[in-house]
């Protein structure tokens, strides 16, 4: 089936750099030679490579990949586009890599997971609520007929994550994680680290512990949490590991995507610590955070911006005012977020408006707290009330002063809120059940 593209591969520029870092593995395809697989090849190329050129390579594969072939590479495509803010090409492309997965019968069920995973993460990311919740039970529902352990907790969790998303309520789901396959083995380690992660949001959220620091989660709650991220986040560093330079990037999920996985557990953790008043341990968990996520998207991607908005509300809840202050600039510079713009240049769409929300609201609560700011202060609470607005469930299930706290909190009036909690994963704010 391959032999005309494993030709063609052969005389590619990017062939010889692929094939000596690509070789047989697990994910081998059925075109597998002495460099590794064709299939290794333009997914490790693609991965290393990024940008247009990784999207060429991998188009020119799929003109010919069928079954498994074709939904690792449409995976590799989903990242690619997720990578750049197309979130409707992400959830395109996850789609169909789920669809080609199940129409193979050899398929690894990891696949099919992977693209449900994908394909619901860049609906909600896109503000597609309606189509992720859609995604979701599909995935649940195919989990169910096919009646295996592994296919059966990842979907419960996705169905879970819409729900948080959409301010809906509880559900056996909020705690349910994959259990071994039906051959007994276990479950993969960035599925799993992934159902982790989305599970203690799940938990966090339904004990009322979100991360603004307002004190209101049970301590059961918040335990559960932190050892679900903690889990989380030391199967994402597994998964990412490397094998020092030496194992190909060829999984159904790159290396990139396990440490997205590990900063977003990193940044749960530390909305457990903030929700506790553990500012220390706040700010040691979102410089993992920061660490990991640079590693996924580089030092100037707006996925940084969240991370940094959590680091200026620990400086601001702590008195480092100067260093708050300049973590809300960088990170609304990082997410292309300028008030007085807002209407002509909107902010990054690689993130969802709930975030570019809480950052302007929790930089107008700082700029409320400093003397001879109420202009400033103003600019962007207004900011941050047309984003709220734009936010779709969030700004349905609560006012922005329920999730995030009132204006002059920082003066030490009125709530903190703590109905929210930001998430790298969907790239927006997911809020506590409304009632």
């Amino acid at each position: 089936m391959l032999r005309p593209l494993a030709a063609a591969v052969r005389c590619a520029p990017w062939a010889a750099a692929a094939a000596a870092a690509a070789a047989p593995g697990r994910w081998a395809s059925a075109a597998a030679g002495p460099g590794g697989s064709v299939i290794d090849q333009m997914v490790a190329y693609a991965r290393g490579e990024g940008g247009a050129a990784a999207v060429d390579v991998v188009r020119s594969g799929l003109t010919m990949a069928k079954g498994a072939d074709a939904s690792r590479l449409l995976l590799v495509l989903s990242e690619l586009s997720g990578a750049q803010g197309d979130w409707g090409a992400a959830a395109s492309a996850a789609s169909q890599a789920a669809a080609a997965a199940a129409a193979d019968a050899a398929a690894p069920a990891e696949l099919r997971l992977s693209g449900l995973l994908l394909g619901v993460r860049a609906c909600l990311a896109a503000g597609a609520d309606d189509e992720a919740a859609s995604t979701a039970a599909a995935g649940t529902a195919a989990a169910a007929a096919a009646a295996a352990g592994a296919q059966g907790g990842l979907p419960a969790v996705l169905s879970r994550l819409v729900r948080l998303s959409a301010g809906g309520g509880g559900g056996s789901a909020a705690t349910a994680e994959p259990s071994a396959d039906a051959s007994g083995g276990a479950p993969p380690d960035l599925l799993a680290a992934a159902a982790a992660k989305l599970s203690a949001d799940a938990l966090l959220l339904s004990g009322g512990g979100g991360g603004g620091g307002g004190g209101n989660g049970s301590g059961a709650a918040l335990e559960g949490a932190k050892a679900l991220y903690r889990r989380a986040a030391e199967a994402a560093a597994a998964a990412a590991d490397d094998g020092g330079g030496g194992v190909p990037d060829c999984g159904p999920l790159s290396r990139r995507f396990a440490r997205e996985v590990e900063a977003d557990a990193s940044l749960g953790l530390a909305q457990v610590s903030m929700a506790a008043r553990e500012w220390d341990d706040a700010e040691a968990a979102l410089s993992a955070a920061l660490k990991s996520a640079e590693a996924a998207g580089g030092e100037a991607a707006p996925l940084l911006a969240p991370v940094l908005c959590a680091l200026g509300v620990v400086y601001s809840r702590s008195a480092r005012v100067m260093y708050a202050e300049g973590m809300f600039r960088e990170a609304a510079k990082l997410a292309r977020l300028d008030p007085a713009r807002l209407t002509v240049a909107p902010p990054s769409h690689a993130l969802h408006p709930s975030l570019h929300a809480a950052l302007a609201w929790r930089y107008c609560q700082l700029l409320s707290a400093l003397p001879n700011r109420g202009g400033e202060a103003e600019a962007w609470e207004g900011a941050a009330r047309a984003l709220w607005g734009r936010s779709g469930a969030a700004a349905s299930a609560h006012p922005i002063e329920a999730a995030l706290g009132d204006r002059i909190a920082l003066k030490g009036q009125g709530s903190h809120g703590g109905l929210a909690l930001a998430a790298l994963l969907p790239r927006r704010l997911l809020v506590a059940p409304a009632g």
